[in-house]
């Protein structure tokens, strides 16, 4: 089976990406096989989930949807989880310029657990650690650019983080993609469900397999890939 073909009007909404992966609709089919297929000999590599041109077409619908729910401060606030978000932030805050002409002012944060980097079937819990804090956030609104909500461990912990501690005055969160978890234990359950009740910007929605590209690494691989690919697990577990 091939990949689904995305059409123009799919973009203004959260669009589901099945395994097979997505293409524009303005790709050239040829042009495509070609563009894509030195990714074909890499053993790390399993599959194209989004393009390029897909990332930046929901990228700029995303842009339209925060501006639009804009709290009339004149400036957005965007705390940058690093370090998965970091491209996705940056051009998510080009598209809000290009569109309303305002200003994003950036801050950072940077997470880590304590337990193995790989998640496991089952799991009930991971405890949290700030590498990073951010600063000069106290009473701002502040919009969380996430690469990817995956259990939701690590964004429960910043939202409480963000409220109980930093006394901000509101918090949104936009992430590029929300992995659709497969037999999830009955703790990552509630974890996803607050999370997601919280989720005000969503770009993707993904299987439950590795993920990389576009900021998001695979073992420190595949941050600088422009696009999202599916990632051979089996080469990472064996190696």
């Amino acid at each position: 089976m091939g990949s689904k073909i995305i059409y123009s009007n799919e973009y203004r909404n959260i669009i589901n990406i099945p395994i097979e992966g997505i293409q524009d609709f303005e790709e050239n089919q040829d042009k495509y096989v070609e563009k894509y297929q030195n990714l074909s000999s890499d053993n790390r590599f399993k599959s194209l989930l989004i393009p390029e041109k897909s990332l930046q077409k929901r990228i700029q619908h995303l842009a339209q949807l925060i501006v639009k729910k804009g709290d009339n401060t004149g400036r957005f606030d965007f705390l940058i989880v690093l370090t998965g978000a970091f491209i996705f932030g940056a051009d998510l805050s080009r598209e809000i310029y290009k569109i309303s002409g305002m200003e994003v002012f950036f801050h950072t944060v940077k997470l880590s657990t304590y337990q193995d980097e790989i998640k496991r079937e089952g799991e009930i819990s991971r405890q949290v650690k700030f590498e990073l804090e951010p600063t000069d956030i106290e009473k701002r609104d502040i919009i969380i650019i996430e690469d990817i909500v995956d259990q939701g461990f690590t964004l429960n912990a910043l939202l409480d983080y963000l409220v109980s501690k930093k006394k901000v005055n509101s918090v949104k969160i936009c992430t590029l993609l929300l992995k659709n978890l497969v037999n999830p234990s009955k703790e990552v359950k509630q974890s996803r469900k607050n999370i997601e009740n919280h989720l005000d910007f969503i770009g993707f929605t993904v299987p439950d397999i590795w993920v990389a590209g576009y900021g998001i690494d695979a073992s420190n691989d595949f941050r600088s890939l422009p696009f999202i690919i599916g990632v051979n697990e089996k080469f990472y577990l064996l190696n």
